[in-house]
């Protein structure tokens, strides 16, 4: 045979990223047409707070101090049967606590694609730094919070029912898994969303279908990074603790033993599925009051509230014992709870 008169390409190895012990592929860092175009208009503050709640749920929303418009929009869209809200904003942070999730009866999962500037995404034990290009699973199910501190922020939330996404992916969903930029599966999720959003038709199933594949391709991979504890019965059950706590915390009634109780398990399982997190049972309960606590003190102060007693949101948090929230709290945030604001002082500790 003759040679063939085209010059065969070159091939290049497509790079790789180590996560977690494992070889992941990635794209190339080549720039990234933005999925939508960024949103300028100026909001007045008192308007962002129930439009972000109708389209999202029961999320609140901080500003900065002194802040009384928001640039950027809130706007929904749909294709396919899946909502899509795009939210642009210049907050200083949004977030979803137990008391919220409990008044609220629409529960999703939100895949969240970064799309202009960035943020840091709270979920559980999970900080992760977002930035443009960048995909982030949130539950809704569990408190949640992103911190803008005030910059521009741009992102294309897909919203997919809990239930249905349950039923499909079972114990592989977690909120705060994160897709990299790099990720060729994200690249592959974000082009079939851009597709989604550029046709806009209700009859876009098969789109659907395909990105719900390629999401559950990251999730399959991300299972084969974590250890073999994750994989067991453990994570079922840790999951299920998460979801528990984040519900009754702020019972000051509720310990480690009734979270065991209400999930069937002895105490020494639930302790091992909490070790992957590094916290025993007891302690993350705890942290869930004090990061409670916190927030509420902080937001109170920062959208300039009435003042506050620290027993009152104490009490409001779990908390039945002054001296000892007092103590937790200098220790976790290095400073006592009447220097983060707005709050009358309480009576001296005995």
């Amino acid at each position: 045979m003759s040679a063939s008169p085209f010059p065969a390409p070159a091939i290049r190895a497509m790079p790789l990223a180590v996560t977690g012990g494992a070889l992941m592929p990635l794209m190339p860092l080549m720039p990234l047409m933005p999925l939508t175009p960024l949103m300028r208009a100026e909001m007045p503050l008192e308007l962002v707070g129930p439009r972000l709640q109708a389209v999202c749920g029961n999320f609140a929303a901080v500003p900065m101090p002194r802040q009384h418009t928001v640039s950027g929009g809130i706007e929904v869209r749909r294709a396919g049967g899946v909502d899509f809200a795009l939210i642009g904003q210049n907050l200083q942070r949004v977030y979803r606590d137990a008391r919220a999730i409990r008044g609220d009866d629409r529960e999703h999962f939100f895949l969240v694609f970064q799309d202009h500037g960035g943020a840091l995404m709270c979920q559980g034990e999970q900080r992760v730094a977002v930035q443009a290009g960048d995909i982030v699973l949130i539950d809704s199910a569990r408190p949640s919070e992103f911190v803008y501190d005030g910059a521009c922020s741009q992102q294309v939330s897909v919203h997919l029912p809990r239930a249905d996404m349950l039923a499909r992916f079972g114990p592989a969903l977690q909120g705060g898994v994160c897709v990299r930029r790099g990720d060729a599966l994200g690249f592959a999720m974000r082009a079939i969303l851009a597709r989604m959003l550029e046709s806009g038709q209700s009859d876009d199933a098969h789109l659907v279908e395909a990105f719900l594949g390629v999401f559950g391709s990251v999730l399959v991979e991300r299972a084969r990074q974590v250890p073999a504890l994750a994989r067991s019965a453990g994570e079922g059950v840790l999951r299920k603790a998460l979801d528990h706590v984040a519900l009754h915390f702020q019972d000051p009634a509720f310990h480690a033993g009734d979270l065991a109780r209400h999930l069937g398990v002895s105490p020494r399982l639930l302790q091992r599925a909490f070790e992957s997190l590094g916290v025993s049972p007891s302690r993350h309960i705890l942290d869930a009051r004090l990061a409670a606590a916190h927030a509420s003190l902080q937001a109170a102060a920062k959208r300039g509230a009435p003042a506050v007693a620290v027993s009152v949101v104490a009490y409001d948090c779990g908390f039945n014992d002054l001296s000892f929230f007092h103590r937790e709290f200098r220790k976790r945030f290095g400073v006592p709870p009447g220097q983060l604001g707005r709050v009358e002082p309480d009576p001296p500790l005995h």
